[in-house]
């Protein structure tokens, strides 16, 4: 089992003061954290390879251990009954910078919600936006618990001046039979992680008629990794990433027959990456069957080189780990940046919307945003109140261009968003006619594109998602703007976690 425990009330008022930001932390000598750098220190880490560590089940729910893990065993809870959940007992005061870590996975269910008990001011403190698992493998989830409300109320966020005393997950009030989430390496920590993970080892392969089959160690950092990213070299060919994986194995079914080699390094949940594994060759006699590509994986193809150029431009300069969101009033909702948020997974988020605005004010107010929030990426959604003939649509694809090249000169990786259907029409013609010139433009700048009005027209019954007017967006409508922008996020990371 490894797990520690560290109170932040061993050092008593003085602490408290520092959290609070009454105190510099330099006029402190914080607890001693578990290994890694001064300015991280872990309260609780959780491999779950011996034990479910702590961990209560309640409310309906079966916690245990199972042997389907990123490594060894993860912590399965079985759901019986909406609200069902798993609990653990902590004891740390002050809420700022503190972090949970971890990987997720569930059954029956889009995301768990997360609930950190504050004594101090009597009330459960709750995320906006709960974190959507991916459809298959493993979700790396990281929640600021600094940016959490009250559940007492609908917007602020906490107080610096907390003491927390247990962290919950738990299912939503209704549920399918069959409903499980999974928990596996569960880090609480506080602090901004700069230390990258040491090295892989124990690197094996195996080939078999199935593919070759890839196996090591976890990787050792002073909080957790996140994602593993696997290169191949067929023959005598240069390195190429091919795979992420949460899981300490991949099953590589894409390799042609014959020799190749493969190395392995380790991301963990703030971006920081390590060096590459030594290399292990190996001999595949399996026939190639690579998986097809979904729309976003081909886009990527296209932007991947000029994608990594413009963010190591901006490597130190940006604000790290970040995204904003840029548009008019869709991107003004209160609640429309928290479907953004469960779909990003560990990354902050913040968002400006402007109703009635075009693409010529996105043009002119970019340069403004870029230098109030400086953000690692923009996603920019802007076009909807824009006249959508033929006589001004090159206008409004000048105003794009124009605001994804302050982006770039400013090492911002810039996404445009695909504007969404509107009324009842199926076509949603003007819209579509938009769109078309968006996407060519998005390949031509060699930028990514978040699909918000395909996803739309996909979902079905379009009532569901755009209000009475038919313009603006529900909840569920929100979720799928989320949700596109989530994917379209996904690859970009995907080319940014690797090492050229």
């Amino acid at each position: 089992m490894k797990t520690t425990s560290i109170s932040y009330r061993q050092t008593g008022l003085a602490l408290a003061l520092w959290a609070a930001g009454g105190v510099p932390a330099a006029d402190l000598v914080p607890p001693a954290a578990i290994g890694g750098q001064s300015d991280v220190t872990v309260y609780h880490r959780m491999t779950f390879d011996q034990s479910i560590e702590g961990w209560k089940a309640d409310n309906g729910a079966r916690a245990s251990l199972t042997r389907d893990a990123a490594h060894s065993q993860a912590l399965r809870v079985d759901c019986e009954r909406g609200w069902a959940g798993c609990e653990l007992p902590i004891d740390i005061v002050g809420s700022r910078g503190l972090k949970v870590a971890l990987l997720m996975k569930g059954e029956n269910i889009e995301s768990a919600g997360i609930n950190a008990y504050d004594s101090q001011a009597r009330d459960n403190t709750t995320a906006y936006g709960y974190r959507y698992f991916k459809p298959l493998g493993w979700t790396p989830v990281l929640y600021y618990l600094d940016q959490f409300r009250y559940n007492s109320q609908a917007s602020g966020t906490v107080s610096a001046d907390t003491h927390y005393t247990s962290v919950r997950f738990y299912a939503p009030e209704r549920i399918e039979p069959g409903t499980s989430f999974t928990l596996e390496n569960f880090v609480l920590y506080r602090g901004d992680d700069r230390q990258a993970p040491e090295k892989v080892t124990g690197l094996k392969a195996q080939a078999s008629e199935r593919g070759v089959q890839l196996s090591w160690n976890p990787a050792v950092d002073n909080v957790a990794a996140q994602r593993y990213v696997i290169a191949r070299a067929p023959k005598e060919r240069p390195f190429q990433k091919v795979a992420e994986s949460g899981a300490t194995s991949w099953l590589d079914t894409a390799a042609e027959p014959g020799r190749h080699r493969y190395h392995v390094f380790a991301v963990d949940f703030e971006e920081n990456a390590g060096p590459w594994s030594d290399v292990i060759t190996v001999e595949s006699r399996a026939a190639m069957r690579p998986q097809p590509l979904t729309r976003e994986e081909q886009d990527r193809l296209n932007y991947a080189d000029h994608v990594w150029q413009v963010h190591r431009r901006g490597a130190g300069k940006v604000r790290r780990n970040h995204v904003t969101l840029f548009g008019d009033s869709l991107t003004g909702a209160t609640v429309y940046p928290h479907g953004a948020r469960a779909a990003f997974g560990t990354l902050t988020v913040s968002a400006f919307g402007y109703a009635s605005m075009t693409t010529s004010f996105a043009r002119n107010k970019v340069a403004e945003i870029l230098q109030r929030e400086n953000p690692e990426f923009l996603c920019i959604l802007y076009g909807t109140n824009n006249n959508k003939d033929d006589k001004h649509l090159p206008a409004a694809m000048e105003d794009l261009r124009a605001v994804v090249q302050a982006c770039e000169a400013n090492g911002t990786v810039a996404t445009l968003g695909t504007i969404p259907p509107r009324g009842w029409i199926p076509e949603s013609a003007p819209e579509a006619r938009f769109n078309q010139h968006l996407t060519a433009l998005c390949r031509k700048l060699q930028i990514p594109t978040g699909y918000i009005f395909e996803d739309f027209q996909a979902a079905g019954e379009r009532r569901r998602y755009l209000g009475g007017d038919g313009v603006h967006w529900t909840g569920e409508g929100m979720a799928i703007a989320g949700r596109a922008w989530g994917k379209a996020m996904e690859q970009v990371r995907f080319v940014l976690r690797d090492q050229r």
